[in-house]
């Protein structure tokens, strides 16, 4: 990934952040190869599939999603309502969907979207319960006992709400350690990386062209009097408006860090030369340093050189 490239955080940047862990973390197809492991086979999706049939009319089935709704109401109006009905509305239609595919997909998208916006953890859960309970309820109407296929309906029913209660709670549990590491690697007003990883892209930028010089400029950005006067959160758009500047004078191979809140740092791969030049305009940059891992050579460890530098400087 090419750090000096990544673009500021736009507003409404939330869904495509989730899209961006779905599509990187999320397996679908190992997720239905673990169907099996859940006694979810070909005759208990059959079984499945049979309930679905049995439930009757399109007519029958809106009046059970009314009343998951009416079980269940969403915390707020909005987009997390939206989002918290359509989810009632897949977890109401499991029998029929053989639990793979577009609805599967779906299902996790609509989770991670009620999770991300702080949704009950158990939500899941207690639907699925529900669900099993109305289908005893349904299946055994008058009746003291049920039939080996009713019981086989249950049974399945009861194998997917385990299944997909562990689906769901991993793909969380994912999505957090990966906003975790988001915040704890990247700059929350620029979507930058931060100092954290400076360390790591200079070693990896050495050992990808040892023959190569690689440049490493630290700089702050000019902060006037008038500006000083200014509240924090003008400063702060102030600041994410020149390391935009800073970016747009780069090219597309080079790194830039948010280091501080007017300091910035910049790696400068695959140089010819040890003069790599300055950063125009009112950035000023205080110095560089010139690394190399050329035959008879050491470069100095990265993170050495991260604590030296600034005094070196």
């Amino acid at each position: 990934m090419n750090h000096g490239a990544l673009p500021l955080a736009p507003a409404g940047a939330a869904e495509a952040k989730r899209d961006q862990h779905y599509r990187m973390h999320i397996d679908l197809g190992a997720i239905s190869n673990s169907l099996s492991r859940y006694g979810l086979d070909a005759r208990a999706r059959s079984a499945l599939r049979a309930f679905d049939r049995y439930c009757g009319s399109e007519q029958a089935r809106e009046a059970r999603i009314a009343a998951m709704r009416e079980a269940f109401p969403p915390p707020a109006k909005g987009t997390t309502a939206e989002a918290h009905g359509r989810f009632l509305v897949l977890l109401s239609e499991v029998p029929g969907r053989d639990l793979a595919g577009q609805w599967l997909d779906d299902l996790l998208r609509t989770w991670l979207a009620l999770h991300a916006a702080g949704c009950s953890p158990d939500l899941p859960s207690r639907v699925l319960r529900h669900l099993v309970a109305g289908a005893a309820t349904l299946l055994a109407g008058e009746r003291a006992t049920l039939s080996r296929l009713e019981s086989d309906i249950l049974v399945a029913l009861t194998n997917a709400g385990f299944f997909l209660c562990g689906v769901l709670a991993e793909a969380a549990h994912g999505y957090d350690l990966s906003r975790r590491r988001e915040v704890e690697l990247f700059d929350a007003e620029t979507a930058l990386p931060n100092a954290r990883q400076l360390p790591q892209v200079i070693d990896e930028c050495i050992d990808a062209n040892p023959s190569a010089i690689t440049g490493l400029l630290l700089g702050n950005i000019e902060v006037s009097a008038a500006t000083l006067a200014l509240d924090d959160d003008t400063r702060d758009r102030l600041h994410t408006a020149s390391l935009t500047r800073i970016r747009d004078c780069l090219r597309e191979a080079d790194f830039v860090f948010r280091t501080g809140r007017s300091e910035f740092a910049i790696v400068l791969p695959g140089l010819r030369s040890p003069a790599p030049g300055a950063v125009s305009g009112r950035h000023r940059t205080s110095g560089g340093l010139c690394l190399s891992q050329r035959p008879g050579t050491l470069a100095p460890h990265a993170r050495q050189l991260c604590r030296l530098a600034p005094s070196a400087l």
